[in-house]
């Protein structure tokens, strides 16, 4: 027997309280007889990058059981959705490995374990597809490059508790998972780690100011410049500079952590009740429209950006 999961029509940040609760009903009610988990697609026209980091890092919640995307049923063979199309998934009634169907995604899903890796998913899969679509400016591409890494990489330190002034390298307890996606007008990147959740890096963090935070305090603490769990090893940008980033592009920023959603957009910052997740997912959406500022987001330290983009990337004229 096989537990489902059901994935809705629009799969976006709005949507993730529900497929949580699946999951989390099937966890808290184990079946000895269950084979495997069926999340089913057959209703989904729209995965945003989050969407399918949140189906990924479920899938990994149960390493003894099978996990299969069903992606559509055999009645509905004539009216394949748009999502399917994309993905390449034209056949009716498909059924196969959930990895295999993640990684048809236009940036497949990339799981991240050093900094390193973080930085080369940017590089090699994420940076290129922001070129090729929409001719950006250097400094929207330097922007992504630093601001993204950053975010990642803080994921994967802060997120798990690490040290990260550790002589040496440790990779990440478990992996970062970083997804994107290049629509027509905009592109929309997805972060998500399994660790502690904003709040409890910043309280667990020894910093007098940090020791009483509440959940949402903490969240729009987590978009200031400069507030950081690990202020002599991080110099607090990754989570402002996507913030800014989503602000000068007249996009979004979604931060879900641990019972709360921080949603920047054009109306503001706004923070909401969502199911409780304990680590932190992160949704940033940009438009192909977008013209950085540079100095404005990085100050003094822009020139940093510029030396680690020209020395990885070499030279985008």
């Amino acid at each position: 027997m096989f537990r489902e999961i059901h994935i809705p029509e629009y799969f976006d940040h709005n949507a993730v309280d529900a497929v949580l609760k699946e999951a989390d009903e099937i966890k808290s009610s184990p079946n000895k007889a269950t084979e495997g988990i069926k999340f089913d697609f057959t209703k989904a026209n729209f995965i945003s990058p989050v969407g399918g980091l949140v189906v990924s890092k479920i899938a990994s919640d149960f390493p003894e059981y099978k996990c299969l995307a069903v992606y559509q049923k055999e009645k509905e063979k004539e009216h394949i959705p748009w999502m399917m199309k994309v993905m390449g998934i034209t056949k009716a009634d498909e059924t196969g490995e959930i990895n295999e169907f993640l990684d048809k995604f236009r940036v497949p899903i990339q799981r991240c374990f050093y900094s390193s890796d973080s930085l080369k998913a940017i590089n090699e899969k994420l940076i290129p597809i922001v070129k090729e679509k929409y001719n950006p400016s250097k400094n929207v591409l330097k922007s992504l490059n630093w601001g993204l890494w950053e975010a990642i990489d803080n994921a994967g330190v802060h997120g798990y508790g690490q040290d990260p002034s550790a002589k040496i390298k440790v990779p990440y307890p478990k992996p970062v998972t970083f997804c994107a996606w290049a629509y027509k007008d905009e592109i929309e990147i997805g972060i998500l780690d399994s660790g502690q959740g904003i709040r409890n890096s910043f309280t667990n963090s020894g910093i007098g100011k940090y020791k009483c935070l509440s959940n949402t305090e903490a969240l729009k603490i987590a978009i200031q410049k400069g507030e950081t769990s690990n202020p002599e090893n991080s110099m607090g940008f990754g989570l402002y500079g996507c913030a800014e980033l989503a602000r000068q592009s007249g996009g979004h920023l979604v931060i879900i952590s641990t019972g709360n959603k921080l949603v920047l957009d054009d109306k503001g910052i706004n923070i909401y009740d969502s199911y409780t997740y304990n680590g932190t997912i992160v949704s940033l959406c940009l438009s192909k429209k977008m013209d950085i500022n540079l100095d404005s987001i990085f100050g003094k330290n822009s020139f940093m950006a510029t030396e680690d983009f020209d020395d990885i990337l070499g030279d985008y004229e």
